[in-house]
């Protein structure tokens, strides 16, 4: 007497808890046949519970057997047709998926680093593997070591070469892009061997992207770092990132970083440098100088190279207190106020130091104060970009500094 009433309950229940269809006008039986037969799982639910009322006594055993049986392979047919419609949707192209949504053709992807070769120099890969990376006459292992290179000398996860061909470069031309922006062009010479070409490419590709290194650093490219890193140091990076350090901080730290050539390899060195100032100030100006100081050691091997002493460019008091009295601090940051005709002059002074003093083939390197080093490196990076400025806090006190020349504005 008691089933009546529970087929109207569960009845009304089913009615009151569907969900209306975003067409309008649908009627009300295909919203609730469309719901109660779409899915499998809910069919099995109710072919079992008609199969434990077929044994129930005084119930008729054979119809709620049959009902129950059409149920379950009722469920097991949705479950198929679900099953294929994922799979057609899987191999059906990103593309295609995205024009039927309305959306965008094409996902904006920019290639990392490319190379363009002229056409004649198209044997020198194999047509099987022609667009891929660098290949034969040495020239895949070749490309293979400038990302190890790059990797091992400044920490930063290069992505593999693209290689094209163009009919209209000049014979043994070759361009190279980063972010399909061409940044260095040059000729082979005719005389090279295949794999004296291969060395000269590596050369060239080890070069250009030196000075570029920082372009291929971003937010994805951190936090791959970062969660490599959290494998052997957990709780250094739980610990910065991302309180007090943001990702964003701390990317453009490491950029900063890398546009000075400071190998950004030690990132672990770095997060705890950064742990120890990060909580009361967000500037990443102030936060790169702080850590370059804590690298002083690394930054110091850099420049020696083990030796036991540093030949350094200074600068003249006054020049150092004209850059001093110049910067301006707003709440935005610090920046200099020089005149161009007073920038001009210092630039002069010290470009002048280092070209008549520079041992050809060494290192430039431009000594100063810490408060003001950032300033000179802004102030010389166009004129002398092979410059390296460093203060007296970025290098180790066991160092004998040798004063190669000393920058003055006198006669200027």
């Amino acid at each position: 007497s008691q089933i009546p009433s529970l087929v109207i309950a569960v009845s009304a229940g089913v009615l009151v808890t569907r969900v209306a269809s975003e067409e309008a006008g649908t009627p009300l039986g295909e919203e609730l046949s469309a719901q109660l037969l779409g899915a499998p799982k809910a069919l099995r639910v109710a072919a079992i519970f008609v199969g434990v009322l077929a044994i129930i006594p005084g119930l008729p055993a054979v119809p709620f057997v049959i009902i129950g049986a059409l149920l379950f392979v009722a469920s097991r047919a949705r479950a198929r047709q679900l099953r294929e419609v994922e799979e057609q949707a899987a191999r059906e192209p990103i593309q295609q998926r995205t024009a039927d949504r309305g959306g965008p053709r094409f996902v904006p992807v920019v290639i990392p680093w490319a190379m363009e070769l002229s056409r004649d120099l198209e044997s020198l890969l194999d047509d099987d593997i022609r667009g891929d990376e660098l290949r034969r006459a040495g020239i895949r292992s070749a490309g293979a070591a400038v990302r190890e290179v790059l990797f091992r000398d400044l920490g930063v996860p290069l992505p593999p070469c693209k290689i094209t061909f163009s009919d209209e470069l000049p014979e043994r031309h070759v361009v190279f892009s980063i972010h399909e922006v061409p940044a260095s062009v040059f000729a082979l010479p005719a005389d090279l061997t295949d794999a004296e070409v291969a060395e000269r490419l590596v050369e060239e590709a080890a070069l250009v992207l030196r000075d570029r290194s920082a372009d291929f650093l971003g937010i994805a490219e951190v936090q791959m770092l970062l969660d490599q890193l959290e494998q052997v140091a957990p709780a250094t990076v739980r610990q910065v990132v991302p309180k007090p350090v943001s990702l964003p901080l701390l990317t453009d730290v490491l950029r900063r970083l890398l546009e000075e050539g400071v190998s950004i390899r030690d990132l672990k060195g770095v997060l705890e440098a950064l742990s120890q100032v990060a909580n009361t100030d967000k500037d990443p100006l102030n936060l790169t100088e702080f850590v370059r100081s804590q690298m002083r050691r690394t930054l110091t091997h850099e420049l020696t190279q083990g030796a036991p002493e540093l030949g350094v460019h200074v600068l003249d008091p006054q020049i150092e207190e004209s850059v001093r009295s110049s910067i301006q601090r707003t709440s935005a940051g610090a920046f200099l106020t020089l005149s161009p005709a007073a920038g001009r002059d210092i630039v002069t002074a010290i470009r002048r130091a280092v070209r008549g003093a520079a041992p050809p083939g060494e290192h430039v390197v431009i000594l100063t104060q810490p408060d003001i080093r950032r300033f000179v490196r802004k102030l010389v990076e166009t004129d002398l970009p092979e410059a390296r400025v460093v203060s007296y806090a970025e290098l180790l006190p066991e160092v004998r500094l040798e004063t190669l020349s000393r920058a003055s504005l006198a006669g200027l």
